[in-house]
């Protein structure tokens, strides 16, 4: 019986031995997937403020796209008023145009009424060149105008372009 417990002891100090490396080989390995743990978790933790950093950056990017999508809508706008300032620039021009070849025309009915109310007398003659001096003076005041007016749509073409190459240097 001796020898049985002798056996015994022998195979519980063993068994034991066994238990207590088995004991540190799973601490070591709870050790070691701790560690792996901790920096699995650090990893996630940068990726996270990457992440929150990068949705920063995304709400400035549709903040700067709204921005510009506004300043496209100003611009386009600008050059519709653009359009109809050159159309009605233009439109004012033809009318002055027509005006000022009306009263060519009207001066040069005159002057050949006057040429045959020559031949009629000096009294009527000295009337006449009245009024030719008058159509004159007519005249000569429209063509100042339509050289205003010229003067100002050309004005008006340069400031509109500036205005158009600010607003594309702003966008």
């Amino acid at each position: 019986m001796n020898k049985e417990i002798a056996d015994l002891k022998a195979s519980l100090s063993t068994h034991q031995e066994e238990s207590k490396k088995q004991l540190e080989a799973l601490e070591a390995e709870a050790r070691e997937k701790g560690a792996k743990s901790e920096q699995a978790q650090q990893q996630v933790d940068l990726l996270q403020k990457e992440k929150e950093s990068l949705q920063g950056d995304t709400e400035q990017l549709r903040g700067d796209i709204e921005k510009l999508k506004a300043k496209e809508e100003q611009l386009g706008a600008a050059e519709k008023e653009l359009a109809g300032l050159r159309e009605t620039s233009q439109a004012s021009l033809a009318q002055k145009d027509t005006e000022l070849h009306n009263l060519k025309e009207q001066l040069k009915l005159k002057e050949e009424e006057l040429v045959s109310l020559k031949q009629h007398g000096e009294g009527e003659k000295i009337k006449k060149d009245e009024e030719l001096l008058s159509l004159h003076k007519d005249l000569e005041s429209a063509s100042n105008n339509l050289k205003s007016k010229t003067d100002e749509l050309a004005s008006l073409k340069q400031h509109t372009d500036a205005e158009r190459a600010k607003k594309e240097e702003e966008l």
